[in-house]
């Protein structure tokens, strides 16, 4: 199965190059780099200031190539109904899902730690991709992040339970 990542916006490439090298390492898929979008419109919500994740994949879409998985990586704010924030949305159906480096960074943040919390995010968000749950151990890539804290505290791997269903 080949990975897309898909620029939405002005992403540093960087950055963009440490994702698919990390993201490669975490799961040894082909992983390919698709020009950049626009950041689409009709996913911005003035009253909240933010960026609907869910409408953001289904315009990303039209972007996936047939028996592909398509991560957009996106700098905007993103939300979904009933959160306040998401670092990323996936939709297995669609086979895409997109993750924000919004919340990832600010100041005092190194670039090393930013790319680190990407890496586990895009892997995270890919492994809903491939039908993957979220795991109660606390070190899996898949274990639920409610918080930076969350993210830095777990692995950009599998754990043995989840490993096995990437195959």
């Amino acid at each position: 199965m080949n990975v897309e990542l898909q620029p939405v916006g002005e992403i540093s490439s960087w950055l963009l190059d440490g994702i698919r090298q990390g993201f490669y390492t975490a799961i040894s898929y082909s992983v390919s780099l698709n020009p950049s979008v626009p950041v689409p419109p009709q996913a911005y919500d003035p009253t909240r200031n933010q960026y609907l994740a869910d409408t953001m994949i289904e315009e990303l879409y039209s972007c996936k190539r047939k028996g592909a998985y398509l991560l957009g990586i996106t700098s905007v704010d993103l939300f979904t109904k009933g959160k306040s924030f998401v670092f990323g949305e996936a939709s297995p159906m669609m086979e895409t899902a997109v993750i924000s480096l919004y919340t990832l960074g600010g100041p005092g943040i190194s670039d090393n730690l930013v790319l680190q919390r990407a890496i586990k995010e895009a892997v995270h968000e890919v492994g809903h991709l491939m039908g993957m749950d979220h795991c109660s151990n606390t070190h899996c890539v898949m274990h639920f992040s409610n918080s930076l804290i969350d993210t830095d505290f777990k692995d950009a791997f599998f754990c043995p339970a989840c490993k096995p269903r990437l195959l």
